[in-house]
């Protein structure tokens, strides 16, 4: 069974290979884009759609 990759992601990967061919080889921090994720999703739970 296939996961559905958000497009989000999709790009964010795609970024990712760009940045380590042209030589930015800063490793990609998953725990503080997770936590980045979650803020802002939790961000959006607060407000209610109006």
């Amino acid at each position: 069974m296939k996961r559905r990759v958000p497009k989000q992601l999709v790009k964010l990967r795609a970024a990712l290979a760009e940045g380590e061919a042209s030589g930015d080889a800063r490793p990609f921090d998953r725990k503080a884009f997770v936590r980045r994720m979650k803020k802002k999703r939790m961000q959006k739970r607060e407000t209610p759609h109006s």
